[in-house]
């Protein structure tokens, strides 16, 4: 299994959706790669932040599921949660995420997760969605070439 480079000690760190989702549903191998970066999360050596879009993304399945103690876990971490940060979707992101979308032809939701990122300065961007690696110049790391590497 690879290894997730953690960033430098203070960086600020854009999660997508799919992050999320791998940590709270413990999704081998993800969970584990990510572990190591929780860790340093919790004990306040990294910040993390997402797109308020995240709580949309997240909570599909366990609303397809009707699993209300799911949905209460997955609104628990988003919403109440001291090591993550959910950004408001403001009309300069909106505005930003049109301007990724017509350049590299982005879906809408990615646009507005890459632009929330840059628009809040990420140092890292943490994904596994390759498509984003069409945003020239974004700080971009995908698990599974993090996995990929020995």
């Amino acid at each position: 299994m690879g290894r997730l480079n953690l960033p430098a000690y203070g960086s600020y760190v854009y999660l997508d959706a799919c992050i999320l989702i791998y940590t709270l549903d413990r999704v081998p191998p993800y969970a584990d790669l990510l572990a190591p970066f929780w860790s340093q999360v919790t004990l306040g050596r990294l910040t993390c932040f997402t797109s308020e879009l995240s709580l949309l993304e997240t909570l599909v399945k366990p609303l397809q599921l009707a699993d209300r103690e799911l949905q209460r876990y997955y609104l628990d971490f988003l919403t109440n949660n001291d090591s993550l940060q959910v950004c408001p979707i403001t009309k300069e992101i909106l505005i930003e995420a049109a301007q990724l979308r017509a350049n590299t032809g982005l879906k809408t939701p990615d646009a507005i997760h890459m632009a929330t990122a840059m628009g809040y300065a990420a140092d890292l961007i943490l994904s596994n969605d390759t498509g984003w690696q069409r945003v020239a110049g974004a700080p971009l790391l995908l698990l599974d070439q993090a996995l990929a590497t020995p």
